[in-house]
């Protein structure tokens, strides 16, 4: 459960502006960022998937829910942040 929860701001937070713009220059330090966040949200998504499918609480559900929600929008951050 920990997991699920630390994922989505973990991976929103690499993949922000900000911290793009800190790594742009460097590509070790971008590489490593990108792959931490795509490790991340991989993570984050099939962990709250066997949540959502499992026989759990509706409350971790949603969590789970949420979960997926900002790790499927860390992604379209980071890789396709041009298309809206």
């Amino acid at each position: 459960m920990a997991t699920i929860v630390v994922t989505g701001p973990l991976s929103l937070f690499l993949s922000s502006s900000k911290v793009q713009a800190a790594t742009a220059g460097q590509a070790v330090a971008n590489a490593v960022r990108r792959s931490v966040s795509t490790f991340s949200s991989t993570i984050g998504i099939l962990f709250s998937a066997q949540l959502i499918f499992g026989d759990v609480p509706v409350t971790a559900s949603i969590l789970a829910l949420a979960c997926i929600n900002m790790n499927i929008f860390a992604i379209k951050n980071e890789y396709f942040r041009h298309i809206r």
